[in-house]
């Protein structure tokens, strides 16, 4: 289906809820399968060895080795563990305890999920998207640039909500009971 996207926010553990507005202004609820990941940088042997470790015993993490720019003024990739975890948080701490604080430096463990999702994806909000759910998962193809200045706007309508209070006074509380939406 083709549309932009409107919403998402993590749902279950390993899963990515998205809401899709059609070209015909359906909005529709896609589930991805997805665990947001983490980056682990140090020593190239005491990644394999920590990869080894958080592999064994553990179904909901995957690690691999992937090349990424660790700090800002580095001219030239380096070799970084990334970790796909359901909570990265947790294992964030472990990764830190493991190491005693002094071997590894943790990244991406601040980010909210949905950014992450977003930039794995090279997916923005309100990206014009072909979007095909197909066995849990979600497979993207975009039809937009986060770059463009003329781009097509979803089919949005607007809706207006009024208050009213039961109030005593000519400005109302908030403890004052609700009259009427």
């Amino acid at each position: 289906m083709r549309g932009w996207i409107l919403d998402l926010y993590p749902w279950k553990k390993g899963e990515m809820v998205l809401w899709l507005k059609t070209e015909k202004g359906e909005s529709v609820r896609l589930v991805d399968k997805w665990n947001p990941s983490i980056y682990v940088s140090g020593n190239k042997n005491e990644l394999k060895r920590l990869a080894d470790v958080l592999s064994a015993d553990r179904e909901t993490i995957s690690c691999e080795f992937d090349e990424k720019y660790v700090r800002i003024q580095d001219t030239a990739k380096s070799t970084v563990l990334k970790i796909n975890t359901p909570n990265p948080n947790r294992l964030a701490k472990e990764v830190l305890q493991i190491g005693r604080n002094r071997k590894y430096q943790v990244y991406n463990v601040d980010v909210p999920s949905t950014q992450i999702y977003l930039y794995e994806k090279d997916l923005f909000p309100l990206a014009y998207v072909d979007a095909e759910a197909n066995g849990g998962s979600v497979g993207w193809e975009l039809h937009d640039s986060v770059e463009s200045e003329d781009y097509r706007l979803p089919p949005l309508r607007i809706m207006y909500l009024a208050l009213k209070v039961d109030g005593k006074t000519p400005i109302p509380s908030l403890r004052d009971p609700v009259k009427e939406i």
